[in-house]
């Protein structure tokens, strides 16, 4: 009766052992295609900023660029810049593929059209805005205006900071009432020398309104989504 459940013992530690080494191969070999995929990924992602840059540059260096050269680099930026954060979302899906649990939230994209209010607004039109918000309370800020591209960033504050809602009473007439939803402030500058200060509060997962006002004169006001 020893030797067999010797036997038996012995058996069931072979097996273990292999099972443990048929998991670790596993494990191995999915380890290996996530990063050969991210490296793949990692290569289009560098274009794609790389084309950023490219167009940016040319922006940055052509102050006399026509309004339909600064448009057509204003639309490869808009579509590069969403190409390159789909593919960053999908390589920072790539390599934390085990850790779903403890995912932090991943940056987000967000259009946002502004509506002219007065005269000086509607020489610049209905404009096509973006923000990246990479929910930490942080992101960047780009609009296209009168053949020039302002970029600059865009920041979370909460309901006690101290200047929300200057620029609602300048562009509106009035500061605005309390809301429930998070409150934000951006601010970009052109090669031209046009900046714009922003105000505004997001209601919902890519949804809310805010006002902006352009150091020219121009008031417009801000919607979120779509």
């Amino acid at each position: 009766m020893a030797t067999r459940a010797r036997l038996v013992g012995s058996l069931r530690e072979r097996v273990d052992r292999a099972e443990a080494e048929r998991l670790l191969r596993e494990e191995r070999a999915r380890a290996a295609e996530r990063t050969r995929i991210a490296r793949e990924m990692h290569d289009v992602l560098a274009h794609r900023i790389s084309l950023l840059s490219l167009h940016a540059g040319a922006l940055e260096f052509r102050p006399d660029a026509s309004p339909e050269e600064i448009a057509e680099a204003a639309g490869v930026i808009r579509r590069s810049a969403q190409a390159a954060l789909q593919e960053l979302r999908e390589v920072v899906g790539v390599l934390r593929e085990d850790h779903r649990g403890t995912e932090p939230p991943q940056p987000t994209l967000v259009n946002v059209r502004l509506y002219p209010l007065n005269a000086q607004a509607n020489k610049g039109g209905l404009l096509q805005a973006q923000v990246v918000d990479n929910n930490s309370g942080h992101g960047s800020f780009t609009v296209p205006y009168l053949g020039d591209l302002l970029q600059g960033e865009s920041t979370r504050v909460d309901a006690g900071y101290p200047s929300f809602g200057i620029v609602h009473q300048q562009v509106l007439g009035a500061a605005p009432r309390t809301v429930s939803g998070r409150r934000g402030v951006a601010n970009a500058h052109g090669v031209r020398g046009v900046n714009a200060q922003c105000e505004y509060v997001l209601t919902g997962p890519g949804s809310g309104t805010g006002v902006c006002q352009f150091s020219d004169g121009a008031y417009y006001q801000m919607h979120f989504g779509g």
